[in-house]
């Protein structure tokens, strides 16, 4: 299968992830190089969730009020009460910040990117049951 570049897309190209890897199988790498994405389960202890899930809720609440009160309570791809986007977490919390550079995201970034990556961006997307529309 082919794909087509987006116009402003000049130098990306992809490569596929070989070992030795960190933290994930072989199985797991030819998933990503298939198919670009894999389910990494249990991993992640349950009362960082906990937490992370009790730092970042709020932040999602106020996300959400503020789109109830915007022109068709949307903004971009964000939609009150379906869609939300909680930006730059990892500022905002000190243990999100902590989860975001822990051994487990640094071996992530290895096995799946190579040695020269850096994590840029950051959010929390909260898709509510029930979504009238698909995820963009």
């Amino acid at each position: 299968m082919s794909l087509q570049k987006h116009e402003k897309n000049t130098d990306f190209v992809w490569h596929d992830t070989k070992g030795p890897f960190r933290i994930i199988t072989e199985s797991q790498a030819e998933s990503w190089n298939q198919n670009g994405g894999f389910l990494l389960e249990q991993v992640i202890p349950q009362s960082t969730l906990d937490e992370l899930i009790a730092d970042i809720d709020p932040m999602e609440v106020k996300t959400n009020e503020f789109l109830r009160t915007v022109k068709d309570k949307r903004q971009f791809i964000a939609r009150a009460d379906e869609i939300t986007f909680a930006l730059h977490v990892v500022k905002r919390s000190k243990i999100a910040r902590q989860f975001a550079k822990s051994e487990l995201f640094a071996d992530l970034c290895f096995d799946l990117l190579g040695p020269d990556c850096r994590l840029y961006w950051d959010q929390a997307v909260y898709k509510k049951p029930y979504c009238l529309e698909e995820f963009p």
